[in-house]
């Protein structure tokens, strides 16, 4: 008989190959990328091209408001009756006319009403509709809520809303960027709480058409402004806070807004003397403000008579922590 081939042995930490008679048909053994095939190259993520379907001076239809009274159901009188009760406290409100219209009030009061449920998060998700490609559902509650803003009385100067925001998004901010930002954006007058969190952000911007809301008891806070859905920002500046502006490490992101009628954006462009006194401004806000929280422990401290300082009062947020133009890829929105 002759001899046998010896059989090849199994490297270290391999199970054996089956042997003939054990029912075990021998596999070949195949790398791991032979078995997967070559890779696929993924292609680049595509930004959100959002339709901009209202645009931001808007006055609502009856077809608009008729839509969304069906959309609110009940809770709309709630709001009707709440705005009523402020336009009697605010009578130059009322239709902008010496003498308004009966009619002309109640589509204000509509408006008004309808911005209201907005501001106390009914829908809580109308923002994230908005920042998507296709926002219908959301159009006749963002009309007629844009309808009412244009009642109130406009802010101008700095203003702040603070977020969480990670690192990779973050990074997208350079100056000279354009955002557009579908959803409405709510920001305080007053300055975010200091209390440090991680990956803490506050986007310092500078107003021109945002609007206060505080009259309209929706949110307990006076200081509360909106920009228009639909607003475009330049990015103006990406900064360490100040010494003092908080417990912790924070980034200032400071934002104009900028109106370029047709725009598709994302662009890039170069900042001009305008933009620079801007900056110069916000900055300005945000040194005022570390002054006056200096101001505040001193004066809490001085009041403790040596007993541990007082914590600064918290300051109101927005409601929304969502990176500004940015959508969750951290990709700039484009104009549909």
């Amino acid at each position: 008989m002759l001899p046998q081939p010896a059989l090849p042995q199994p490297a270290a930490g391999q199970p054996e190959a089956g042997r003939a008679g054990e029912g075990q048909p021998d596999v070949p053994v195949v790398p791991a990328e032979a078995a997967s095939g070559p890779s696929t190259p993924v292609p680049p993520a595509e930004p959100v091209r959002v339709r901009v379907g209202v645009g931001r001076d808007h006055a609502s239809t009856g077809e608009e408001r008729r839509r969304y009274r069906e959309q609110a159901g009940a809770q709309h009188e709630r709001h009707v009756v709440a705005v009523a009760r402020a336009l009697a406290q605010r009578p130059a409100l009322r239709g902008g006319a010496v003498r308004p219209s009966r009619e002309a009030e109640d589509v204000t009061a509509a408006d008004l009403a309808a911005l209201r449920a907005y501001l106390c998060g009914e829908p809580s998700d109308l923002d994230q509709r908005l920042r998507t490609a296709d926002p219908s559902d959301a159009l006749a509650h963002t009309a007629c809520a844009l309808s009412g803003l244009r009642v109130l009385p406009a802010c101008r100067g700095a203003v702040f809303r603070a977020a969480r925001l990670a690192p990779a998004l973050l990074e997208r901010y350079r100056p000279g960027l354009v955002l557009l930002e579908p959803g409405f954006t709510a920001a305080t007058t007053s300055a975010p709480d200091p209390t440090a969190e991680p990956d803490a952000v506050v986007y310092v911007l500078w107003s021109q058409t945002a609007r206060r809301t505080g009259w309209l008891d929706a949110t307990g806070s006076d200081a509360e402004v909106v920009f228009p859905a639909g607003t475009e920002f330049l990015t103006l500046a990406v900064e360490p806070a100040p010494a003092g502006w908080s417990d912790g490490p924070c980034t200032l992101v400071h934002l104009r807004e900028h109106r370029r009628p047709g725009a598709a954006g994302p662009d890039v462009v170069p900042l001009d003397e305008a933009d620079r006194t801007l900056l110069a401004r916000l900055r300005a806000a945000v040194a005022a403000r570390v002054a006056e929280r200096a101001a505040g422990v001193a004066e809490a401290e001085r009041d403790a008579d040596g007993s541990p300082a007082a914590p600064v009062p918290a300051r109101s947020l927005p409601r929304h922590g969502f990176a500004l133009g940015l959508d969750d890829r951290g990709l700039p929105f484009l104009r549909a």
